[in-house]
């Protein structure tokens, strides 16, 4: 997940790296749902995935909650959800769970959902958002050092706002000391 790799994965990626040099790290950032396809295939060996995924071949531990906000160019004064629900939804990629999230929350208040509009990185994403292209909606842990005058944050309703974030790994799968030390770098406790 961008959100995981942006924000928390460099300094675990840093300090394991300097701890085992000759293991060799791969980072791939995909939706959730191609991530855990990938670990049903045996492609890779963990994912940090928002969870629950709830699957009978998949073993997952809990690593934190991530708390999410829409983002827009309204200020707080200026805001109201009628004045969005025409703009584009922006993404960096299809199958986006924040956005779905926020799709759920709009159908269960009885509103429309909104257009997806695929942009591909999250940086063109904030910049169409600063610009006044759309809203997306993201992890607060994703976005509060980046906040600028142009963009503000609306944290979602609190039976909406926290998504679990988890490591996934097949059960079946042999856990390789390189993959344990890892998930102790990462601070999950294997269960």
């Amino acid at each position: 997940m961008e959100s995981t790799a942006t924000t928390r994965l460099p300094i675990i990626f840093s300090q394991y790296h300097k701890e085992f040099p000759k293991v060799e790290l791969s980072l791939y950032m995909a939706p959730t749902v191609d991530q855990v396809n990938a670990i049903l295939n045996y492609k890779i060996d963990g994912a940090f995935v928002d969870g629950p995924i709830l699957h009978p071949e998949i073993i997952e531990y809990p690593v934190l909650d991530e708390s999410l906000v829409l983002i827009t160019s309204y200020s707080t004064e200026t805001f109201h959800i009628e004045s969005i629900l025409h703009e584009p939804l922006l993404s960096s990629f299809a199958h986006c769970t924040y956005l779905g999230i926020w799709q759920k929350w709009l159908a269960d208040n009885d509103f429309a959902p909104m257009r997806v509009m695929e942009y591909g990185t999250l940086e063109g994403v904030l910049k169409c958002v600063e610009n006044g292209l759309g809203v997306t909606v993201l992890p607060i842990s994703m976005v509060e050092s980046r906040m600028q005058d142009k963009l503000n944050c609306h944290p979602l309703p609190d039976t909406h706002r926290t998504v679990p974030t988890v490591f996934i790994m097949r059960r079946d799968s042999y856990m390789t000391s390189a993959l344990s030390k890892f998930m102790e770098f990462a601070g999950i406790t294997n269960l």
